[in-house]
């Protein structure tokens, strides 16, 4: 997956969440920014596990609390290369 369609899917996954439009989303707004709370990071984290394939820990979500923070994270130490 790269870059792009990873950080995609997670505007995506926000926007069919919170009803804020696609295009609304930037790149750099904070998840809490969003509206998003606890749980609503954690039904993120649960369709991006089932999106990806992997099992995530809710803690990234207050380490990288960004979209592209967290895009960045997970795919240079979570999302196996060429995944």
């Amino acid at each position: 997956m790269t870059r792009p369609e990873l950080i995609t899917l997670l505007k995506t996954i926000i926007a069919d969440e919170t009803g804020i439009a696609l295009h609304e989303i930037s790149d750099t707004d904070t998840f809490f920014n969003l509206g998003l709370d606890s749980v609503s990071c954690i039904f993120l984290m649960d369709k991006l596990e089932k999106k990806l394939k992997l099992e995530l820990n809710p803690m990234f979500f207050f380490d990288y609390p960004s979209i592209d923070t967290y895009a960045d994270f997970l795919l240079e130490n979570v999302i196996p290369h060429g995944g």
